[in-house]
């Protein structure tokens, strides 16, 4: 790169810069910002409405459910208690004998 263009460069991004500060104090800069913010609030609102809606019409399917959850897992506890409740009677003799033997030796 030669030094002439690097003038050229660092002068062109001078004309460039005052150019564009003047454009951004323009009436018509602010006119077109404030379009853009008022644009970007109107869809940020839009959004947050659709999505509320979405929400209020979720809430009942999730309402239905948590009831089905929770009738599917009473149903699952009340036979893994009948399932846990068998087992125990059947090892509680073997237990039994287990802590009678137990004592036996310990007495001896």
């Amino acid at each position: 790169m030669s030094v002439k263009s690097n003038i050229l460069k660092i002068g062109g991004g001078i004309l460039v810069g005052a150019f564009g500060g003047k454009f951004l104090k323009s009436k018509a800069a602010q006119t077109a910002g404030v379009h853009i913010i008022a644009g970007a609030k109107i869809a940020g609102n839009s959004i947050k409405d659709g999505f509320e809606k979405c929400q209020a019409s979720c809430s009942n399917a999730a309402a239905e459910a948590d009831i089905i959850k929770e009738e599917h897992f009473n149903k699952k506890d009340e036979n893994y208690r009948e399932k846990i409740k068998a087992d125990y009677e059947a090892l509680k003799p073997a237990y039994d004998k287990i802590v009678e033997e137990e004592k036996k030796n310990a007495d001896a």
